[in-house]
């Protein structure tokens, strides 16, 4: 028994099954994407300003801490001390500050971060430990933090006693 088609159902049953996407679909569909794409995008630089923030304190108070500790063993048979930028912190030897001196140890923040608010004893941007006890009179604050934002920032203490802590 043989089964005839009549053209005009064989053709209607045909445009049924290619049925596709239309423009206005794959546009919003593009649109979803794009806005998904841009939320990671966000959350993953605001990831990464985080961890530069949470790095820079800790190569800071390491910096600081290095300068107490080799100051305490008379290391080279001197005092040392940190000095302050808003760009960078230099561990220096003597108990005064040089740009120019060959023994200065810069650390260089991200580009993403700046050193603010310096509020230390003496109004200086220098931290000078005393050999023997590790104290220092430069004893203060000051604020690492993400330069594009207000929020994201980390206070840095040192007190008398050298003393580095930060929250």
């Amino acid at each position: 028994s043989f089964v005839r088609y009549n053209e005009t159902t064989v053709m209607h049953d045909f445009s049924k099954k290619i049925a596709g996407f239309t423009l206005v679909e794959m546009i919003l569909s593009i649109a979803i994407i794009l806005v998904v794409a841009g939320i990671v995008a966000l959350n993953i630089s605001s990831f990464t300003q985080g961890q530069a923030l949470s790095n820079s304190v800790d190569e800071v108070t390491a910096l600081i801490n290095e300068a107490r500790s080799d100051t305490l063993e008379a290391y080279n048979g001197t005092v040392y001390g940190v000095h302050l930028q808003s760009d960078k912190v230099i561990l220096f030897t003597g108990s005064v500050y040089s740009s120019v001196a060959t023994s200065n140890k810069p650390y260089v923040l991200d580009s993403n971060i700046v050193l603010n608010s310096i509020s230390l004893n003496g109004s200086g941007s220098d931290v000078i430990f005393v050999q023997n006890t590790g104290d220092t009179t430069d004893y203060g604050t000051f604020i690492v933090k993400k330069s594009s934002t207000t929020a994201g920032q980390k206070t840095v203490t040192v007190s008398k006693t050298g003393i580095v802590s930060s929250n």
